[in-house]
């Protein structure tokens, strides 16, 4: 499961960055200063007076407190009233109303632009290349939503309100391009498989092999979206399995794919051969240069295993090789393959460019981990769409789905317990918002106890 468990982590970190990095640019601050401006505005009405209703802003406002004290002091400036300094002492705590306030306009006055916002940030994040599940797990207790109202159950129902206008938008574009998508990823196939079609029959990793460089190809140099070609692989896939095993399919190979797409894409930040300084950069060096006479952009095995022949001729030491390859290499990310043995084969094998160099046939493609995701993943969207979620309102969930794949024989007890020490380290910061945080080791805890419920 190791291989698994580097991927998910990568590729989730990526996506929860990409999400962060396209919040940053968002003035929120204006929406705060035009929620907060009103309450106190009506506050004042009340009765309130300039130091009641600064004590409100400084014990209920949401204006981050990370901006400094001078941002700060200035923020309340710009909205608090200039009349009276004192106001009635008769009236209801000031913080407690200004808070009671809040949640109405925030809904009235954020709900709605964030909510399009967001949508528009999931779907140009899916354009980039991200894999729907990562996207739900980068979103979903992260949304910029949460960090202006601290109600879960209502940042819940946002969150899912706009996954789920992501989610048709990405449909929307699906219907458009799936027949011309469906007809290149069976000419591609009925291509590439006569090259393996005999050797399948001995190993059934030969087909995620296939599938997923074909895929990679028709996402990364032919621009399909990564939720088309999901779609096309659950009803085109030559993967037999249960209905469920088929949508874990599609989910793991076209995150795989991505990762070989998103190792292309690094290529082309390598410098020219002539500027290279050191075995690494030389290596991408030359890959870039191989890629410009290649086949529609896309390398093979034999692109790589004459590169590393001319490194390898020209006294370089295998062990740079190696960690040039594994920093760099396009074809060790292919679906099912054994990264190790590949990496000997190359080296070693000067020119074959025939053995795929997969796992075993002992060793499935479809993982528990894969399993257990798809199912945890499902579950917190039906949580979120009700305005709850696994953390907060189900945090026996995690144990309860491990022990229905035990219970179905899908999974040993051994694998579960692995794998949800390794889910929840890669989802330490899921749920947390700017005014509540809650530390890693509270976690881990939480998860210790998860864990050993599994025995009971």
């Amino acid at each position: 499961m190791e291989g698994t468990e580097i991927m998910s982590s990568e590729t989730l970190q990526r996506t929860r960055a990409a999400y962060t990095e396209s919040i940053s640019h968002m003035d929120y601050i204006s929406i705060l200063r035009h929620i907060e401006a009103g309450i106190i505005k009506d506050m004042a009405q009340q009765g309130y007076g300039r130091a009641q209703l600064q004590e409100a802003l400084q014990k209920a406002g949401r204006y981050p407190k990370d901006e400094g004290t001078d941002a700060r002091r200035h923020y309340f400036d710009s909205i608090l009233p200039t009349g009276e300094e004192a106001g009635s002492t008769q009236l209801p705590s000031p913080a407690v109303v200004f808070a009671r306030a809040y949640p109405a306009r925030i809904e009235e006055h954020a709900y709605a632009p964030l909510k399009e916002q967001d949508v528009r940030i999931l779907s140009e994040m899916l354009r980039e290349g991200h894999a729907p599940g990562d996207i739900q797990e980068a979103y979903f207790g992260h949304s910029l939503f949460r960090h202006l109202l601290a109600e879960e159950n209502t940042c819940n129902r946002f969150e899912s309100d706009a996954f789920s206008g992501f989610m048709e938008l990405a449909q929307t574009r699906s219907a458009k391009e799936r027949t011309y998508a469906g007809e290149r990823f069976a000419e591609e196939m009925q291509r590439l498989w006569m090259t393996y079609e005999k050797e399948a029959q001995d190993s059934l990793n030969l087909i995620p092999f296939a599938e997923g460089r074909v895929t990679a190809k028709l996402i990364g140099e032919e621009g399909y979206s990564a939720y088309t070609m999901q779609s096309i692989l659950l009803e085109e896939s030559r993967y037999t399995g249960d209905d469920e095993e088929r949508e874990v399919y599609a989910d793991k190979l076209i995150i795989e794919a991505l990762q070989m797409k998103a190792a292309y894409d690094r290529l082309n930040d390598a410098p020219d051969i002539v500027h290279a300084e050191n075995v690494d950069e030389l290596y991408a060096a030359m890959l870039r240069e191989a890629r410009k006479s290649a086949y529609d952009g896309l390398l093979d095995d034999t692109a790589e295993e004459r590169t590393i022949a001319e490194l390898v001729a020209e006294d370089f030491a295998k062990e740079e090789i190696a960690a040039a390859m594994r920093h760099h290499s396009p074809f060790l990310l292919a679906p099912a393959r054994d990264k190790e043995a590949y990496i000997d084969g190359v080296l070693h094998k000067k020119g074959q460019g025939k053995a795929p160099y997969l796992h075993d046939a002992k060793k499935a493609y479809i993982t528990a981990y894969d399993l257990y995701r798809r199912r945890r993943l499902a579950y917190d969207r039906l949580l979120h769409a009700q305005g709850k979620s696994i953390k907060g309102d189900d945090p026996d969930a995690c144990a309860r789905i491990a022990r229905q794949l035990i219970a179905e024989k899908k999974a040993t007890q051994d694998d579960l317990k692995d794998l949800m020490r390794t889910d929840q380290d890669l989802h330490l910061g899921h749920g947390q918002n700017m005014r509540g945080q809650t530390s890693k080791e509270e976690v881990r805890q939480e998860e210790r106890l998860r864990v050993r419920s599994i025995d009971s």
